[in-house]
């Protein structure tokens, strides 16, 4: 099962993390290094995957990067009267490597295009701290958000 109530397994965060490379690790704690000082998502290597010709996933490496991800929200709720539009510098404020909740935790922001244009978005998220008190090895994911196109 790669799905339980509000958490993915194990098993789905290290396919995604396979895919990408990624130095997620259950269990480990955040190792800093130049590139990540200032926010969680600063790497050297920005790396995508090639989905189809108009279609990848991009991991979240820059600022710009980064606005994307907390823009794209608005293309998805324009139109909902009820949404109430996250605040930039809370969400800014979140990802950044001085936030406490990053000393036990880890995650990698993700950006899915379709034709170049941003068409969805999903953090995936390892809390060590929860991981050796629940002894199950779980991840989260949260800021997804995707266009209506099953193939995305």
């Amino acid at each position: 099962m790669l799905f339980c109530e509000n958490c993915i397994t194990a098993e789905f965060l290290h396919s995604i993390c396979f895919l990408f490379t990624l130095p997620l690790y259950f269990g480990e704690e955040r190792v800093m290094t130049e590139t990540n000082e200032k926010y969680i998502f600063g790497s050297d290597t920005p790396e995508t995957i090639k989905i189809s010709s108009n279609l990848k996933i991009k991991k979240v490496t820059t600022i710009k990067e980064f606005k994307d991800f907390f823009s794209f929200a608005w293309k998805i709720y324009e139109k909902d009267k009820n949404w109430v539009p996250p605040i930039w510098e809370e969400i800014k404020g979140f990802f950044k490597t001085k936030n406490y909740f990053w000393r036990h935790a880890q995650s990698c922001l993700f950006l899915a295009y379709k034709n170049e244009e941003v068409a969805g978005r999903i953090a995936v998220i390892i809390d060590n701290l929860c991981i050796k008190k629940e002894k199950e090895k779980i991840g989260y994911f949260g800021f997804f958000e995707v266009v209506d196109d099953y193939k995305v």
